[in-house]
């Protein structure tokens, strides 16, 4: 049901490497691969990202491969490339981000907040996927973030302290809530007008109240 296009890559020296692709025009279904012939990673339903293929000896080969649908002809582009991570240039990079991190004052899988101090203009980095449900707000205001390959997240800040809150509500969840509640409504009319229904046949007659 599906075709499949190959990139193999002869890794120069050992390290970590990183995989990223984008579809152009090729209709890309799915993207996985491997590695020495057994080593399988999956990346995904994506048309583009960034994926973490591990440690990988020098002279080993990386085997990555797209999936696109059969139904029709297979006409069209899609770009990948590969890095090694820069280990010494990461950790400076990294303890310039811990001098000025996010502190976090309550955390959960769909919601977290806290406060920092940026040094000048510029960019929180927050190391998660840029999922469209995702709310920011900056200082008690909803800001845009951006997304790098949709891999992670980047929220504008100006110069100083600030308050940042961020919630995760899915896709359509407040459109599903909406029709749940609609149809409990529903139900519950028709639960009470069967009730007025009996109960209105059934009362008894008071003084002055003609029988039926």
């Amino acid at each position: 049901d599906a075709d499949w296009a190959f990139l193999v890559y002869d890794v120069p020296q050992d390290g970590i490497y990183y995989i990223f692709w984008e579809d152009e025009s090729a209709g890309i279904n799915y993207s996985n691969g491997f590695i020495r012939d057994y080593e399988f990673f999956q990346l995904g339903g994506s048309k583009k990202g960034i994926g973490d293929v591990g440690f990988l000896e020098a002279g080993s080969q990386l085997h990555f491969r797209v999936s696109m649908s059969s139904e029709d002809a297979v006409n069209g582009t899609f770009r990948a490339c590969v890095a090694r991570l820069d280990e010494e240039g990461w950790q400076m990079a990294r303890d310039k981000l811990a001098a000025h991190s996010l502190i976090l004052d309550q955390f959960s899988s769909n919601f977290f907040s806290g406060e920092i101090t940026a040094p000048r203009d510029g960019y929180l980095f927050l190391p998660t996927t840029g999922n469209p449900g995702w709310t920011f707000k900056v200082d008690g205001q909803v800001t845009s973030a951006q997304t790098v390959r949709g891999s992670f997240i980047l929220i504008p800040l100006d110069a100083g302290p600030h308050t940042i809150s961020a919630r995760f509500v899915p896709q359509g969840f407040f459109t599903g809530l909406a029709l749940s509640l609609a149809s409990l409504a529903a139900v519950l009319a028709w639960a009470g007008y069967q009730w007025v229904k009996k109960n209105g046949r059934s009362r008894p007659s008071g003084p002055g109240r003609p029988r039926p």
